[in-house]
């Protein structure tokens, strides 16, 4: 059994499943939450992960610390130009609509999370952004469900 699924046109980010494992193939890195996990994980990239040393799969929410950074200061800058444009409609106006796409998006951005989805071993462990490609990460959950062993802990 030889499978990939590719998640760009060029293949570049791509899941090969094979009769030794699962491999994870992309250019961009997304490191596992050791807190949510439990232990110090290192990110596989072009390494196999037998089916055998899979223990769990699921899905991890990670915070988005950028958006948190653009919404408290964007929100004081906000509330300040808010506070100082009291008397004019026109610059009230501004700061409120510059609040809530500045401010309370990127904070609410943060407080959600980007949804992950992890599969990991004993020692190493691989994410999956579950945001794009929904139709892919359907794939790559199904060709688990159907290779990994009965032991593994699922949380999907």
């Amino acid at each position: 059994m030889r499978e990939v699924i590719k998640f760009d046109m060029l293949g570049e980010v791509r899941v090969e499943f094979d009769e030794v494992g699962v491999t994870y193939h992309a250019t961009d890195k997304y490191f596992p939450v050791p807190s949510l996990l439990g232990m110090a994980l290192t990110n596989l990239l072009s390494r196999p992960i037998p089916y055998g040393n899979i223990r769990w799969i699921g899905c991890v929410r990670k915070r988005q610390w950028w958006a948190l950074i653009l919404g408290v200061a964007a929100s004081l800058f906000a509330i300040l130009g808010i506070i100082g444009s009291l008397r004019q409609p026109g610059g009230l106006v501004c700061f409120l609509v510059g609040f809530l796409l500045l401010g309370v998006f990127p904070l609410w951005i943060f407080y959600q999370g980007r949804p992950f989805l992890v599969v990991r071993s004993d020692a190493e462990a691989f994410c999956i952004p579950m945001d794009r490609q929904k139709k892919q990460v359907r794939r790559v959950i199904d060709t688990l469900r159907a290779t990994c062993p009965p032991t593994v802990e699922w949380s999907v």
